[in-house]
């Protein structure tokens, strides 16, 4: 089977730190295709690609910014189970979908990351796993649609015991 070409949008993202982030998960975001962001061939596919949106009839021309680009990353060096990672996908793609957005910082493409597992997650029933999910991605949304940079309440992830990763620099 031959591997899926990324699409040049993506591979900006993947290589750039998360802008927002959780315990758990990291939000990058694009909120404006600029050039300087891509290579030349890079920028020409995502062009065509937005393009491509402006001839779909039922869609019209302001379909990119109806429905952004957005993709996961969830490496099997923290769950190793597909039907896990598939299932961190479906929850965040929900969460991404029921958020409330602010119109003014509605993002033209973004890439939720898992960073990192909790021990506590081996012992849990997947229906729990997934409502644990779906609250650490809705206020992962909502630090984003607010404009809160950083980490999640210190103090509050401390007194259960776990610890705060910050990205450097920060």
């Amino acid at each position: 089977m031959a591997r899926q070409s990324a699409d040049p949008v993506f591979a900006v993202l993947a290589r750039k730190r998360p802008d927002f982030f959780t315990a758990h998960f990291g939000l990058t975001v694009l909120l404006d295709a600029n050039p300087s962001a891509f290579s030349d061939a890079g920028l020409r596919a995502h062009e065509a690609s937005a393009a491509q949106c402006q001839h779909v009839p039922e869609q019209g021309p302001e379909c990119r910014q109806s429905a952004p680009i957005l993709g996961f990353s969830v490496p099997k060096r923290v769950l190793a189970r597909a039907v896990d990672r598939n299932a961190v996908r479906r929850v965040a793609r929900e969460a991404w979908r029921a958020a409330g957005w602010n119109p003014d910082r509605r993002p033209q493409a973004a890439m939720i990351k898992l960073r990192g597992r909790d021990p506590t997650w081996a012992q849990m029933s997947r229906p729990a796993l997934k409502k644990v999910w779906r609250a650490e991605l809705e206020e992962l949304i909502a630090r984003f649609n607010s404009g809160q940079r950083g980490s999640a309440a210190k103090g509050a992830l401390k007194a259960k015991g776990s610890t705060v990763r910050r990205p450097v620099g920060q």
